[in-house]
C-alpha cells in the first residue's frame, strides 16, 4: 500500500479491489470511466490514491462490471487480510 496517500487503509483497500476486480473482467481504467460517464482522470485519480470512492461510485463500478457491490468489499477486505499477514510475516 502506498504510504503518502492521504487516505485510510480501507480506502486504498476499496481502490486496490476495484483495480483487481476491473482487471479480472477485462475492463481498463479508461473503458471504466467511458462506461460510468467520467473522464478517465477520475478513476485514475482514486487508483493513485489521491481520492476515495463513494458509495454511489461503488454501486455504479459494480454495475459495470457485472459484481454485486458486496463483492468489492469482499475483494478489500481479502486484499487486507493479505497485507496484514505480509507486515507479519
Amino acid at each position: 500500500m502506498k504510504s503518502t496517500t492521504k487516505l485510510d487503509k480501507q480506502s486504498i483497500a476499496i481502490a486496490n479491489a476495484v483495480k483487481a476486480e476491473s482487471a479480472r473482467v477485462g475492463i481498463t481504467g479508461k473503458v471504466l470511466a467511458t462506461n460510468l460517464g467520467r473522464d478517465r482522470n477520475y478513476i485514475y485519480e482514486r487508483f493513485r490514491y489521491q481520492k476515495p470512492f463513494d458509495t454511489n461510485d461503488l454501486a455504479n463500478i459494480a454495475k459495470v462490471l457485472g459484481i454485486s457491490l458486496d463483492s468489492i468489499f469482499r475483494s478489500a477486505s481479502f486484499g487486507l487480510e493479505i497485507h496484514e499477514q505480509e507486515m507479519a510475516a
